[in-house]
């Protein structure tokens, strides 16, 4: 058998498009930069760790890639960033990314990719957004097995049936929990939606728990809550719609 390579960077420098880099568990210090038609699966979530002082995993070029089952971890600017690439995340997390010169801190940002899925994908304690889609999709963030809707508990606090906990959350992210900007038409039109969101729990972010400028969102058996003011007196929204992309940054 062909001897490991010690880093994820030595194994994407090598991978071409159709290949598939498997991950083995640890703590992985660098900065990935991973060829568009490229598979990236880790071990499992908890064991492969990503961490970096810039970005965790750049993916760019046209073709379909996958990166599933690890962690990132860190970092400033975004956790992970794709460029026109169809993009399915399975499994990931994304925790505690800063900001860059004061701008971005995103868990996951997604630039002019045709079709975009997150699946059981949680992102949580970012200084940005946790998703920011722009210009791409359509997009589907989920939770990868069905679940009933979110049923609100009886009482004044209007609190969620403890029972809704699924694998697809948005959570502690302090520039909101998902941003989904249009700022042009989509390629090719049809009717689908730029984002569906499905049995996912956003919770606890700042600002908006899902903010669409520009773009059609559907969602379907999600919870919106806790959404917390980022300075006094500034909004705090479930849903944020704009018809356009003014007051996006």
């Amino acid at each position: 058998a062909a001897r490991p390579l010690r880093t994820i960077t030595a194994a994407a420098a090598r991978a071409k498009p159709g290949d598939a880099i498997a991950v083995a568990a640890g703590t992985y210090t660098e900065a990935v930069e991973l060829a568009a038609g490229v598979t990236l699966i880790g071990v499992a979530t908890d064991a492969v760790v990503v961490e970096s002082v810039t970005f965790g995993i750049h993916v760019s070029g046209t073709l379909p890639t996958t990166v599933a089952q690890l962690t990132v971890s860190g970092g400033a600017g975004s956790g992970i960033v794709v460029d026109q690439a169809p993009v399915a995340l399975r499994r990931v997390r994304v925790v505690g990314v800063q900001k860059k010169d004061k701008v971005g801190g995103a868990g996951v940002q997604v630039m002019q990719s045709p079709a975009v899925l997150l699946e059981d994908c949680l992102l949580e304690k970012n200084a940005g957004v946790g998703v920011v889609i722009y210009d791409s999709g359509p997009a589907r963030i989920a939770n990868s097995v069905q679940l009933a809707s979110p049923r609100q508990t009886t009482g004044e606090d209007g609190a969620i049936d403890a029972t809704f906990v699924p694998n697809s959350r948005m959570s502690g992210n302090f520039g909101g929990g998902i941003a989904v900007v249009r700022s042009r038409a989509r390629s090719g039109g049809g009717a689908e939606f730029d984002l569906t969101l499905v049995a996912t729990d956003v919770r606890a972010n700042g600002s908006a728990a899902v903010a669409s400028f520009g773009a059609d969102i559907k969602i379907v058996r999600s919870a919106l809550r806790e959404t917390f003011e980022q300075n006094t007196g500034s909004a705090a929204d479930g849903l944020q719609v704009s018809v356009g992309v003014e007051g996006y940054e």
